[in-house]
């Protein structure tokens, strides 16, 4: 379609072949600045206890409005997906550690009063005894903050996340999971927020809570960087395609220019 005598015989297939090839790349590049944006934000939550990183598909789409008769090429769609996958769970032997094996997220509510979620069960005391997060963002149980007494002894917890302190019961760890886990945004430290809130938040039926043990992050900053070297290699390839594009276009005009 891009040779100098059919460009000149036949307008339309120029058109409909040289200048879709620029929007493909075009809308390629824009594709692979997005993917290299995730892989720069699972790289930099690596080492955040229990993230849980993205990844990026792709599939062909029309573009919106567009005819289906074929005169319209198709374009890149991507898809954003959250990985779920467990991460690796290490033991520390702090006892206000948690990490959570299978479904789940710990709930933590801000200063502001927003609920946020995350994976990352590395708790700490506060000053009046109740069980908080490394921001002291107070931590959730079935009924409310977790408050523990000194004078009962060393905290101890059931794989269910019920909490003991000697004999006595002080609150369970409340566990909860989304139908809709990749509509979940990112927030600052890790954490994730339901922006379409309330989108009916459940309880993880059996929770199974490991004490003394944080969940590590499930994504491997090796492979991020595979993936970025190949976005980089892909996004040169996109940009060699215009200018070659481009370069054909300008020596066109001189042919058509000169008949």
């Amino acid at each position: 379609c891009i040779s100098y005598v059919y460009v000149f015989w036949h307008a339309r297939c120029f058109e409909a072949g040289v200048i879709n090839g620029v929007y493909q790349n075009a809308a390629s590049i824009n594709a692979l600045q997005t993917w290299n944006d995730v892989i720069a934000q699972n790289i930099a939550a690596a080492t955040i206890p229990g993230y849980k990183g993205k990844s990026i598909s792709f599939e062909a789409a029309l573009p919106a409005g567009s005819a289906t008769d074929g005169s319209v090429a198709r374009m890149p769609k991507m898809i954003t997906t959250r990985n779920l996958e467990q991460g690796e769970v290490r033991t520390t032997g702090v006892n206000t550690d948690f990490a959570i094996q299978g479904p789940g997220l710990f709930q933590f509510v801000r200063p502001d009063g927003q609920m946020v979620y995350s994976r990352d069960g590395g708790f700490k005391l506060s000053r009046e005894g109740t069980l908080v997060n490394k921001q002291g963002f107070p931590v959730m149980g079935l009924n409310g903050a977790i408050r523990l007494l000194p004078e009962y002894g060393p905290l101890m917890a059931e794989s269910d996340g019920t909490l003991w302190q000697g004999d006595q019961e002080v609150g369970q760890l409340a566990l909860v999971q989304f139908p809709r886990p990749d509509h979940l945004v990112d927030a600052a430290g890790g954490f994730m927020i339901d922006p379409d809130r309330p989108q009916f938040a459940s309880p993880v039926i059996y929770p199974l809570i490991n004490q003394g043990a944080i969940e590590s992050s499930n994504v491997s900053a090796i492979r991020e960087m595979v993936d970025m070297i190949s976005v980089n290699n892909a996004f040169q390839a996109n940009q060699r395609v215009i200018a070659g594009i481009d370069s054909a276009l300008e020596k066109a005009v001189e042919i058509l220019g000169n008949t």
